[in-house]
Formats: structure tokens, C-alpha cells, sequence
């Protein structure tokens, strides 16, 4: 039982440090080469935001997927080095990655957004009695100035980002590696529950920390039915997607 318990949160601390390891390199990294060749002057607040974030969830997705593989490669079994990197590394399977696109992955998103909102709604009305400060309408910062007058490459860009590369990238990086690495050691339920915690936390506002966790549970779920991402992909898509519309309408 306590070497179980050591296992568990040594696997949880390990990818802790080495996703935020990942995460700083590549954001100091990319920093870096914007200012070395004043590309944030150059592309403007809203572009840069919006490169910066697309190239930095990309490098963190390629540190935490190969560089373990590369690790294990060149070092002694026997070291402990080697044992870490051995459980950090992760496979197709564990990521959640299909071939294909199935019409079931499509049916479960539909079915999950709807599960979905109807969670959201319960647990932003518990939070809201149960916390005094909870505010339901707080907003969010997403690191750009959404507006109608934006030139059309610029909200295209804005667009895509949002709708299409953040939540390809948060499923791969929360329901993929995350949530694929504590199946090995932890429950279902606990599985979920860190993945969705975490991912709410990464969204900083409270209330849409409550939204988020919601949505991580489902698509956690969804993921476990499937066996693949898509069906989570697809959820965040459509939940992007649709506070993109609304962005939009409301200014």
C-alpha cells in the first residue's frame, strides 16, 4: 500500500516538473528568437499572442512526447534516471491516438457538449451558493483584443487559434499525455478528477476554471469510451467555437 502511494506521487511530481520544465524552455526559447529578431513589433500584439501560443503548446507537445524516448535511449537501465524517463514516456495507445475519425467519436462530442453545458450549469450554481466571492461573470484574459475591425488575416488567425489549434493542443497535452500517464498508476476517477483540476487551474478565472473542469470531465469520460482524443477534440472545438461566436456577437 505505501509503495503504491510512493509510485503514485512520484509519477504525479515527475510530470509535474518535467511539463512545466518543457513549458518554460520552450516559452524562454521562443522569446528568445521574437525578440532577437523583434518579431513581436513586427506581427503586433494580437499575432504575436496568438504565433507565440500555437509554436509554444507545439514544442511542449514534442518535449513531453520525444524527448523521454530519446532520454532512454542513451542511458544505462539500471540508473534511476532511466526509470523516470521510462514512466514519463508515453505510446500511441496511452495518448489516445486513432487513425481515424469515427462516426461514434463525432456522435459522443454531440453527446458530450450537451452533458456537458447541462454540468456546467449545475456546478456554476453550487459554486456560486457555496463560495461568497465566486463570480459567475467574471472575465476571462485570452491574450488578445478581439474586435469587428480586425483585419480579416488577423481574426482568421484569432480564429484558428482559438478554435481549432488551442483545443487540439489542450486535449493532447490534458486527456493525451496527461490523463494517459495517471491511468498507469492512478484510478479512473482519480485520473479524472487531477486532469480536470489542473486543467481548470490553467485557466486562472475561477469561473471558467468551474467551465473548464466540466468540460475536462466529459471529455475524460468520452476518451474512456472511445479510446481516442477525437471525441474531446472535437467537444473543445465546438465549445470554442461557440465563445468565439459569442466574443464576437457581444462586441
Amino acid at each position: 500500500m505505501k509503495t503504491k502511494i510512493i509510485n503514485k506521487a512520484s509519477l504525479f511530481v515527475n510530470l509535474m516538473i518535467f511539463a512545466i520544465l518543457g513549458y518554460f524552455m520552450a516559452g524562454f526559447g521562443l522569446l528568445f528568437i521574437f525578440r532577437l529578431f523583434d518579431l513581436k513589433e513586427k506581427l503586433g500584439y494580437n499575432n504575436f499572442t496568438q504565433i507565440f501560443t500555437i509554436l509554444n503548446s507545439g514544442l511542449l507537445i514534442l518535449w513531453l512526447i520525444i524527448v523521454p524516448h530519446l532520454v532512454i535511449k542513451k542511458i544505462n537501465k539500471k540508473s534511476k534516471i532511466y526509470k523516470i524517463f521510462n514512466d514519463l514516456k508515453i505510446s500511441k495507445q496511452q495518448i489516445g491516438y486513432s487513425d481515424w475519425l469515427k462516426w461514434r467519436d463525432v456522435g459522443l462530442a454531440i453527446t458530450g457538449i450537451i452533458i456537458y453545458f447541462v454540468l456546467t450549469v449545475i456546478l456554476m450554481m453550487a459554486a456560486a451558493k457555496i463560495i461568497p466571492w465566486f463570480d459567475v461573470d467574471q472575465k476571462q484574459d485570452i491574450g488578445m483584443d478581439l474586435n469587428l475591425f480586425m483585419p480579416k488575416v488577423d481574426l482568421i488567425l484569432a480564429f484558428l487559434t482559438i478554435v481549432v489549434f488551442v483545443p487540439i493542443s489542450e486535449e493532447i497535452l490534458f486527456r493525451g499525455y496527461l490523463y494517459g500517464k495517471l491511468k498507469t498508476k492512478f484510478s479512473l476517477v482519480g485520473s479524472m478528477l487531477i486532469t480536470s483540476v489542473l486543467f481548470g487551474l490553467a485557466h486562472k478565472a475561477w469561473n471558467v476554471g468551474v467551465d473548464t473542469f466540466a468540460l475536462s470531465m466529459v471529455a475524460c469520460l468520452a476518451r474512456e469510451m472511445s479510446k481516442s482524443i477525437y471525441p474531446g477534440i472535437l467537444m473543445h472545438m465546438i465549445k470554442n467555437g461557440l465563445a468565439f461566436y459569442a466574443i464576437m456577437a457581444i462586441i
